[in-house]
């Protein structure tokens, strides 16, 4: 949502408009992958310092095109984005640099109109939660809405099925291997009656891979899953006889009532 905001969705070589986030003069970039790792590289320095200090997801999105600045601006405002706020920090910049504009007041409206609609979400009740699960539970939800994007690993790119779950879980500092089918490798296999919420559902046959495991979810509890499939990303009904029919397994990384499988 971010490349399209930031050119279009064109054939520009610079796609993530990332020259200035790394530092180099005009015209540098001359391949696309370069723009979308320094893009990445970028976005993930403005999700961190958000985390720092508490903002909401929605500061991270106009600090891509404002500069992190903008985040400590919100930081002594409340801590909570808004369109006001981000008018403001636009004319406080244009005042102290003596330009005739600064950034997109409106950027956070403009990049999630590529998103979509966001979806209703069951959302858990984590009263009693472990800090590890309500951790990567709520950074999954951040991306509720998102659309699939084979081989995402990142919310400038979005997300694939594995990508979601490598991003989610090195919050906690678990580092998943990159396919669905190595994540399964690499997860303790379990029964559906030992199944729990932050345990994986793995699946087969959803698209010609060449191995068995072709996409994974993140049970959630009540029938559901969380998980990057071709509706894009959110809550998927376990339910529903598509998923059932493809049904390959299922997997723990972390036991979220303690201790960790694998």
């Amino acid at each position: 949502a971010i490349m399209m905001q930031e050119s279009g969705g064109t054939a520009s070589l610079d796609g993530m408009q990332a020259r200035e986030s790394i530092g180099v003069p005009p015209n540098t970039i001359t391949e696309p992958v370069y723009s979308i790792e320094g893009g990445d590289a970028h976005f993930e320095k403005v999700l961190a310092k958000r985390e720092r200090l508490g903002v909401d997801f929605d500061t991270a999105i106009p600090s891509y095109n404002y500069g992190s600045g903008y985040m400590d601006f919100v930081a002594a405002n409340g801590g909570k984005h808004s369109a006001a706020l981000a008018q403001a920090f636009s004319e406080q910049q244009v005042a102290k640099l003596g330009w005739q504009s600064y950034g997109d007041p409106e950027y956070v409206a403009h990049v999630k109109r590529y998103i979509g609609t966001m979806r209703d979400g069951e959302v858990l009740d984590l009263a009693n939660a472990t800090a590890d699960f309500q951790v990567v539970y709520e950074t999954m939800l951040q991306f509720d809405g998102y659309p699939y994007t084979f081989g995402g690993m990142s919310p400038t790119t979005s997300f694939d099925c594995s990508g979601l779950m490598m991003w989610a879980f090195r919050k906690i500092g678990v580092n998943l291997p990159r396919t669905a089918q190595e994540q399964y490798n690499a997860s303790q296999k379990i029964t559906a009656e030992e199944l729990q919420p932050g345990d994986f559902i793995f699946f087969t046959g959803t698209y010609n891979a060449g191995r068995p495991v072709t996409h994974i979810g993140m049970y959630v509890g009540n029938g559901k899953m969380f998980d990057a499939n071709g509706g894009g990303i959110g809550f998927t009904d376990l339910n529903n006889r598509y998923w059932q029919e493809h049904l390959y397994g299922y997997g723990r990384i972390v036991d979220f009532s303690g201790g960790e499988g694998g």
